[in-house]
C-alpha cells in the first residue's frame, strides 16, 4: 500500500500530518559513495503525508533514493531500518520495488544500539550478502549517522577484520563526518579494542543550525494537538539530535586521573553519585549545557584576532606554565578541583570563611585558576593562583563584568578573609597543603613590563600571556574574545602519540611517532623517535614546531584527550604568521584615543548607576554679583512626579556626600560614566582641626541638609579650578603636579597652614548676599 492510499490525499491529512524530525531538513540525503562496495547509509525518507511541511528542494522520499542509486548502478536489495517508529514511510513502497525489509528498532539518543541489536544485523547482513554478492543494502536510522555508523562498523569489525579506527574513519570517508557522538565511540572501542577511544568529530553545522525559519513555521504550523498525536510515537528519535542546550550529558571519566606533581593533600574521586553531581553542579554554575569540563578557554593569538584589542578595553596577566584547575568551594571540607579531563579532585586541610563572619565557611563557590610550583630558596612551594569567580555563595557572579567586579570580589570575599582568619589565629596557613594567591590582571599597557623585568623575578616559568576583555562575562567553554599569546619558541599543539615501526623490502624497520588530534582518524603530523618517546605512547603530549619539525616538550598528565583538529590548524595559522613580541607591543601603542584613555587610566567601571542624577547648586544668590557656593552635590531621590514614581518602583538608596577628590573623577563616554583613579590625587591637606569653619550658605530648599564642611572641602574651593583647566590642557606631569604650578600650589604644608590662618573675616561680622529676586539680605551666619 502507498504512503498517499494509507494516509489518503494531501488535503485530508495536512491539518494532522506528523512533525518532521528535528534537524532532519539540512541534513546530507545519503552517503558519497558505497562503503566497502556494499552499504549505502541514508537518513529516513519521508513519504507525501510531510510535503506540506517540506520545501521542494528539502524533500526525499524513498522513489527518490531507489532513483537515485539505480543511476548509479546500484542495486539494493536489502533495506534495514534502525528506527523506533513506523511514521516515517509505508514499508509496501519498499516491498513492492523488490527490496527485503528489515527493521531492528533501535532507541537512539545517548543509548547505541545494545550487543544483542549488532550481532543480529551482522548476521542479515552476512546471510544476505552470501546469497546475493551482487546486491547492496540500505541501512537508514533517523538521520543517518550514529546508529547506521556504529552498525556498518561493527559488520566492519567482526567480518571483514577492521580495527576500530579503520571502521569509523570508513564510515567517515563516505558520509562525513561519520559518528559524531562520543558515547558511540566509546562503546565501540569498550567492545573491540583495548586501545583508548578516538575523540568524536565537531557537530556538523547542520546539526547545530536552527529550523524555525524553515518552511513549516512560515507555512502549515503543526497545531499542539497534531504534536501530541505523534509525540509518544517518535520521542526518543527526536531526542537522538537533541542540540547542545537540551542534551544529557553522559561524562567519559579518567579511570586513573592525576593531579599535579608535588601538592600533596589532593585525592582523586570515584565514588557516585557524588562524582556526578560535583561534575553537574560546576558545570550548571558555568552555564555549560554539554558534558565535560565546563570552564572558559582562550584562543590563540594570531594576527587576524589581534584587531580585538582595538575593539574594547582588555586587562592582561602573565600567563604560567602551571595546570588549569576549577575549584568548587560545597562547603566546609567538601572542597574539591575539577581538571581538564574533569576528573574530580577532594581537597584536604583548605578553608574560606566568610568575609563578615569568620565562623561561617564559604559554599557554593566555584573559582577558576591554575596550580603552580614557586622555587623560593630552593624550596618549591605549590600555589593556587585565582584569577576568575564564576559563582559566590550561589549567585552567578560570572555575568558581570571581569573588571573591576569579578577581580574585586576575590580579592574582597576570597583572599582577605583568610588573611583575616590567619592574623586572629582562626586559620593555621602552615597546616594547608598549598597557598592561595589572587592573580592579578593589569592594564594592557603593561604588557611590555610583563614580559620584561616582571617575568625575570616570577618565581615560577612564565610562558606567555593572556588578554581578558574588561566588562565582558564569563564565557564556558572556548571564547574567541579570550587571547593567549605566546612567543614562537613555545607555541603548541597537545597531540595524542601513537608510535609505529615503519619498514618495507630493501628498508630497515625504524620506528616514528605519529601525532593525531581530535576528529582526524589519519595523523595530523609526524614526529621523529627517540628516547624522550620511549614510554609516550598513547599518550597525550606537548609539542611545539622548531626548525620544521614538531619537537616534544613535556606529557600532558592533565588530559586524556589531544586538542580538537580546529584547534590545532588554529595554532599552526599563529606559527605559520606569527605575532611576535615587536608587532604586538606596537600594536597596543596604536591603540584608538578612547581605548587608549581608558587603558592608561586603568580602570572601566560598567557598573549601574542611578536612574537620575540631578546635579543642584545650593546658592540662592544671583550668579553674576552674589558669593557662590563651594561645591555643586548630586542629590538622590529628588526631581519630577515621574522620577518619584519610579523611585517607589526601584528606588535608588541615597548616598553620602562624597569628599575624596579635589576634581572631577568621572569622565561621560556616550553613556557610560566612566572613573579615572589618577583623578583622585593623593594630596597633602592642611592640619585645620583646630579652626571652627562654619561657611556661610542659603539653601532655596530649606530642608536640605549639608554634611560637615571639612578641611578638605576648604581645599577644593581653593584649588579646584586650577587643577581641573590643567587636567584638560594638558598641564600635568607624569606623576600629576602641575607644570604651570600657581601661588598656593607651590605652598608648603606649613605655609598654606599660616595663610589659613589670615583668610577669614572677624567674628561676627555681617555678610552681605543677594537673594534670587535681587533684594539685599544681611545674614547673622559668621565664620
Amino acid at each position: 500500500m502507498s504512503g498517499s492510499k494509507r494516509y489518503g490525499s494531501s488535503s485530508s491529512y495536512s491539518s494532522h500530518s506528523p512533525p518532521v524530525p528535528e534537524r532532519w531538513l539540512k541534513c546530507p540525503r545519503k552517503s558519497y559513495t558505497t562503503i566497502t562496495d556494499k552499504f549505502v547509509a541514508f537518513k529516513t525518507p519521508l513519504d507525501n503525508k510531510y510535503d506540506d511541511q517540506i520545501p521542494i528542494q528539502n524533500r526525499f522520499n524513498t522513489e527518490m533514493l531507489l532513483s537515485s542509486m539505480s543511476n548509479m548502478k546500484v542495486s539494493i536489495g536489502l533495506w534495514i531500518d534502525l528506527t523506533k517508529t513506523s511514521r516515517f514511510y509505508d514499508k509496501s513502497e519498499i516491498e513492492d520495488s523488490g527490496c527485503t525489509y528489515v527493521k531492528i528498532p533501535c532507541a537512539g539518543h545517548e543509548q547505541p544500539p545494545t550487543r544483542e541489536q549488532a550481532q543480529l544485523f551482522v548476521d542479515i547482513c552476512s546471510k544476505f550478502i552470501a546469497k546475493n554478492p551482487l546486491l547492496s543494502i540500505g541501512v537508514h536510522c533517523t538521520h543517518g549517522f550514529n546508529r547506521t555508523g556504529f552498525m556498518i562498523a561493527t559488520y566492519l569489525i567482526e567480518t571483514l577484520d577492521f580495527d576500530v579506527t579503520s571502521a569509523l574513519a570508513q564510515f567517515a570517508a563516505a558520509r562525513p563526518p561519520g559518528i559524531y557522538k562520543q558515547d558511540y565511540i566509546v562503546e565501540l572501542f569498550q567492545r573491540y579494542s583495548d586501545e583508548e577511544p578516538i575523540l568524536a568529530p565537531e557537530l556538523p553545522d547542520w546539526c547545530l543550525e536552527s529550523e524555525e525559519d524553515n518552511y513549516n513555521s512560515n507555512k502549515h504550523e503543526s497545531s499542539s494537538r497534531n504534536k501530541r498525536e505523534f509525540r509518544d510515537q517518535d520521542s526518543k528519535d527526536r531526542r537522538e539530535h537533541e542540540p547542545p542546550s537540551k542534551r544529557s550529558r553522559n561524562e567519559i571519566n579518567n579511570r586513573n586521573p592525576v593531579f599535579m606533581e608535588g601538592v600533596s593533600g589532593v585525592t582523586a574521586i570515584f565514588d557516585q553519585p557524588r562524582l556526578s553531581n560535583i561534575q553537574r553542579r560546576t558545570q550548571d554554575l558555568c552555564k555549560w549545557k554539554r558534558s565535560g569540563f565546563p570552564g572558559s578557554q582562550p584562543v590563540s593569538m594570531d594576527i587576524h584576532n589581534m584587531k580585538l584589542l582595538h575593539t574594547k578595553p582588555y586587562r592582561v596577566t602573565w600567563k604560567a606554565d602551571g595546570t588549569r584547575y576549577l575549584m568548587f568551594i560545597q562547603g566546609e571540607n567538601e572542597i574539591y578541583f575539577i581538571d581538564r579531563d574533569n576528573s574530580v579532585f577532594e581537597v584536604e586541610g583548605l578553608k574560606f570563611l566568610h568575609r563578615k563572619n569568620l565562623d561561617h565557611h564559604l559554599k557554593d563557590t566555584l573559582l577558576d585558576g591554575e596550580m603552580i610550583i614557586d622555587k623560593v630558596d630552593g624550596q618549591n612551594i605549590p600555589r593556587y593562583l585565582v584569577y576568575d569567580v564564576v559563582a559566590f555563595e550561589g549567585f552567578d557572579v560570572g555575568k558581570q563584568p571581569f573588571y573591576p567586579n569579578r577581580c574585586m570580589l576575590i580579592e574582597v570575599d576570597i583572599i582577605k578573609p583568610r588573611h583575616q582568619a590567619i592574623m586572629c589565629g582562626r586559620l593555621d596557613k602552615t597546616q594547608e597543603p598549598f597557598s592561595i594567591r589572587l592573580k592579578q590582571f593589569y592594564d594592557i599597557n603593561a604588557s611590555d613590563k610583563l614580559l620584561g623585568n616582571f617575568s625575570k623575578n616570577l618565581s615560577h616559568e612564565p610562558d606567555g600571556l593572556i588578554f581578558q576583555p574588561s566588562t565582558d562575562p564569563y564565557v564556558a567553554g572556548t571564547c574567541p574574545e579570550v587571547l593567549k599569546w605566546k612567543p614562537l619558541e613555545l607555541n603548541s599543539v597537545d597531540f595524542k602519540l601513537k608510535i609505529v615501526t615503519e619498514g618495507g623490502t630493501g628498508i630497515l624497520e625504524s620506528k616514528v611517532g605519529y601525532l593525531y588530534v581530535g576528529g582526524k582518524s589519519d595523523p595530523f603530523a609526524r614526529i621523529k623517535y627517540n628516547k624522550e618517546l620511549k614510554n609516550m605512547d598513547g599518550k597525550i603530549i606537548e609539542c611545539k614546531f622548531e626548525n620544521g619539525n614538531w619537537k616534544f616538550m613535556r606529557e600532558r598528565t592533565d588530559k586524556s584527550f589531544p586538542n580538537a583538529l580546529k584547534t590545532a590548524i588554529a595554532i599552526c595559522h599563529s606559527i605559520e604568521t606569527p605575532v611576535t613580541k615587536e608587532i604586538l607591543l606596537k600594536y597596543i601603542q596604536q591603540a584608538p584615543r578612547t581605548l587608549r584613555i581608558l587603558h592608561y587610566y586603568e580602570v572601566l567601571f560598567k557598573m549601574s548607576l542611578p536612574a537620575k542624577n540631578f546635579f543642584r547648586s545650593f546658592s540662592t544668590c544671583n550668579i553674576r554679583y552674589g558669593k557662590r557656593n563651594f561645591k555643586n552635590f548630586i542629590l538622590y531621590n529628588r526631581g519630577t512626579n515621574q522620577f518619584r514614581k519610579q523611585q517607589e518602583e526601584n528606588p535608588n538608596k541615597d548616598f553620602q556626600i562624597t569628599d575624596y577628590g579635589i576634581r572631577d573623577t568621572t569622565v561621560r563616554v556616550g553613556r557610560k560614566f566612566i572613573t579615572i583613579r589618577e583623578k583622585i590625587p593623593d594630596i597633602i591637606v592642611p592640619d585645620l582641626d583646630d579652626f571652627n569653619l562654619k561657611p556661610y550658605v542659603s539653601y532655596r530648599a530649606p530642608e536640605i541638609t549639608q554634611s560637615e564642611f571639612t578641611a578638605k572641602d576648604l581645599f577644593n574651593a581653593v584649588y579646584r579650578k586650577k587643577i581641573v583647566d590643567d587636567f584638560k590642557n594638558n598641564k600635568l606631569k607624569e606623576n600629576f603636579d602641575p607644570i604651570e604650578p600657581n601661588e598656593e600650589e607651590s605652598l608648603t604644608p606649613e605655609q598654606a597652614k599660616l595663610k589659613a590662618r589670615q583668610t577669614g573675616r572677624p567674628e561676627n561680622s555681617k555678610i552681605k548676599s543677594y537673594t534670587e529676586n535681587g533684594n539685599l539680605k544681611l545674614t547673622d551666619e559668621s565664620f
